[in-house]
């Protein structure tokens, strides 16, 4: 087998990992939503929050909810040059 035969091979390998990482990341994604749900639905029933009611609360949080940062703006590094004397 030559080296770009090797090279080759390696990449379909490494496409066929990313591919099942990300299908895992996918999943882990889906199962956190579902258990960041189940922990509203329990405490809404903990509660005894209407729908209405919790509505309201959830919509009362995100107004008052801080915004995310700004990006920094990009900061330039001044390059020095030192000239040997």
């Amino acid at each position: 087998m030559t080296k770009l035969e090797k090279v080759i091979e390696e990449i379909a390998k490494t496409k066929v990992k990313l591919s099942q990482t990300n299908a895992r990341l996918r999943e882990l994604e889906k199962q956190k939503i579902e258990a960041e749900d189940d922990e509203v639905a329990a405490f809404a029933r903990a509660n005894n929050l209407t729908s209405d009611t919790l509505a309201a609360m959830l919509k009362t949080y995100h107004a008052h909810e801080p915004k995310p940062p700004e990006s920094p703006a990009k900061t330039q590094v001044k390059e020095e040059t030192f000239d040997d004397d």
